[in-house]
Order: structure tokens, then sequence, then C-alpha cells
């Protein structure tokens, strides 16, 4: 199944910091603003996906 931004604004958050590189945020940015979208929520929704498909891959 592909990657598909999804609305995430009725959930509670907190902050978290990631040092990763200027490469790799070049391509998240570029990823985000294509899917109208913010850098931090595209983040968020490629590690859920990222998580769901661990979980599907485990059963």
């Amino acid at each position: 199944m592909p990657f598909r931004p999804e609305d995430t604004s009725k959930i509670n958050h907190i902050y978290k910091s990631l040092y990763i590189s200027e490469a790799l945020a070049e391509q998240v940015d570029r990823l985000a603003s294509k899917n109208g979208t913010s850098f931090s929520k595209m983040v968020v929704q490629m590690i859920e996906y990222c998580l769901k498909d661990m979980e599907q891959g485990q059963n």
C-alpha cells in the first residue's frame, strides 16, 4: 500500500527533536510540499506508516 498523508489535527501532540542530515531534511521538505503538508506532519505519518508495516510483517 502506498504512503498517503492524513489529517492528524485532532490528536494530542508533544514536541520531540530530531537530528537528521540536511539531505534527508530536504527530501522530506520536498515530499511535504508536494503533498501540501508540513515537515512535521510528514515525518510523523512516515513513522506511523513504517510502524504499521513492521507490525503487519510480524504476523
